[in-house]
């Protein structure tokens, strides 16, 4: 890490506003590089720095999300190992994207092509200010990038799949036409009563554009969607048809 963030794990994990946008405010692109120190701990932690000290997945996301959010969503992460890319699967659609660009590799990556690339990087994106063009021509050679507008995306997209279908959501339902009825005052409604219900839920929690607009500001930490619920279904439906 740079820029006074630290290199200990209280450090990543303070929750103190003022520490943090003391920390942040020289330089609107700043980066962290983090890694596993074995297979078997990747997919539960991560290593911090000099690798003496660890934090576990579930405390790291929202704490790069803090610092993201201090930096207007311009926190730049580097992953060793290819679990950067699945991030979607772990991170929550309230919270607060945890960096505006990730690398990770696909395959295995030598830790001093890992030193080097990064170096080189971060060198090219402070002289030159475009941090994509700069990951392309240094880590981009042996990694894939994930842009948080394409987290978003992906996030909404298994939001969608698992929780607006199959069991989860039709317990979800259940809940909140037991709450739409306790707040209509009715303590023992009819069948037409919970039909009518059960059609004003299902019409809320269809997933459309309201979706996108609810969730974008916080998650993007104030940067517009760059897609719109159209595109997202469409992209849902190509790969259903890849799927038959």
């Amino acid at each position: 890490m740079n820029e006074g963030l630290g290199y200990h794990r209280n450090d990543l994990l303070n929750k103190d506003e003022t520490k943090i946008s003391k920390c942040t405010r020289r330089r609107r692109e700043s980066g962290i590089s983090v890694g596993p120190t074995d297979e078997s701990s990747a997919l539960k932690r991560i290593a911090i720095a000099s690798g003496k000290e660890f934090i576990a997945w579930q405390e790291a996301l929202p704490a790069l999300g803090r610092l993201n959010l201090a930096t207007e969503n311009n926190l730049v992460c580097i992953f060793a190992l290819c679990f950067g890319l699945q991030l979607y699967k772990h991170v929550s659609l309230t919270s607060t994207v945890p960096a505006y660009l990730f690398g990770a590799p696909l395959t295995t990556i030598t830790v001093g092509t890992l030193v080097d690339e990064t170096f080189n990087f971060y060198h090219q994106t402070f002289q030159t200010g475009n941090v994509t063009s700069s990951f392309e021509a240094t880590l981009g050679k042996h990694m894939d990038s994930f842009h948080c507008q394409g987290l978003f995306f992906q996030v909404l997209r298994h939001y969608i799949t698992n929780s607006c279908k199959g069991k989860d959501f039709k317990k979800r339902k259940e809940q909140l036409l037991t709450k739409l009825m306790q707040h209509q005052g009715i303590e023992n409604p009819t069948a037409e009563q919970l039909q009518v219900g059960r059609a004003q839920i299902k019409e809320f929690l269809k997933p459309s554009q309201k979706l996108i607009d609810q969730y974008a500001p916080k998650f993007l930490a104030g940067r517009s969607a760059a897609f719109t619920f159209s595109d997202l279904e469409k992209a849902m439906n190509a790969g259903k048809s890849h799927t038959k």
